[in-house]
């Protein structure tokens, strides 16, 4: 009997932890989030680079604009995120693409996540920031109250204005030639406007008119003619 309450006891305390957890991944676990693709567990950061954030925008709620964040990893697991100071912000979650610099004052061989707001539950996997080739690193790992991420950022996509903004206008001389070909085709156009074939049908009833002048005239000559004779 005492080994079986045991097992109840055991089995109870199971199915309270796997309760607890999958409430917890239920709660974290927002389907309409897009869904961090990089940086990824097997990536580092190195000290004050260029890096990018990439994540999903297929079939994930990518309306308005988002920010990235950035979080140090305590040794329990929890995670202390700069909240105010975003390494990236007002960009369109719809690029699915961002470049942030990484904080050149944080220590390093440590690990730390990126959040992409406006779900802060939005996390990357853990991964390290490094500081180059300097692997072993004495420096105390106490994270630093204020981010030091001085230095432009290129940008990570390549918006519809520069690309149109690329296309050159057309030169003077262009422009001359295509004047010039325009008056070149329209001038046959108003020659074939002109009446010509109503002119020449009008000047052929004129001498045909004539004609018939003529032909009345000598019948009536004729007529008197014999008159004259007898």
């Amino acid at each position: 009997m005492a080994r079986s309450g045991t097992y109840r006891a055991s089995l109870v305390a199971l199915l309270l932890c796997l309760t607890h957890a999958l409430a917890l991944n239920i709660a974290r676990a927002k389907p309409d989030s897009p869904p961090i693709t990089l940086p990824t567990a097997q990536n580092g950061w190195n000290l004050g680079t260029v890096e990018t954030v990439k994540w999903l925008t297929d079939g994930y709620n990518v309306n308005g604009t988002g920010s990235i964040i950035f979080g140090f990893v305590q040794h329990n697991g929890s995670v202390d995120f700069w909240i105010d100071q975003p390494l990236a912000e007002g960009f369109p979650l719809a690029d699915g693409i961002v470049n942030v610099r990484c904080p050149s004052n944080v220590p390093v061989n440590q690990r730390y996540v990126v959040a992409l707001l406006p779900d802060v539950t939005n996390q990357s996997p853990p991964f390290l920031v490094i500081d180059g080739d300097n692997v072993d690193s004495t420096a105390p790992a106490i994270p630093p109250a204020t981010l030091l991420t001085t230095g432009n950022v290129p940008s990570a996509t390549v918006t519809r204005t520069s690309v149109v903004g690329t296309i050159p206008p057309p030169s003077s001389s262009a422009a001359t030639s295509s004047a010039s070909n325009s008056s070149t085709q329209a001038a046959p156009t108003s020659s074939d406007s002109q009446p010509t074939q109503t002119g020449s049908n009008t000047n052929s009833a004129l001498y045909m008119g004539d004609g018939n002048a003529v032909i009345a005239a000598v019948l009536s000559l004729i007529a008197v003619v014999p008159g004259l004779l007898l």
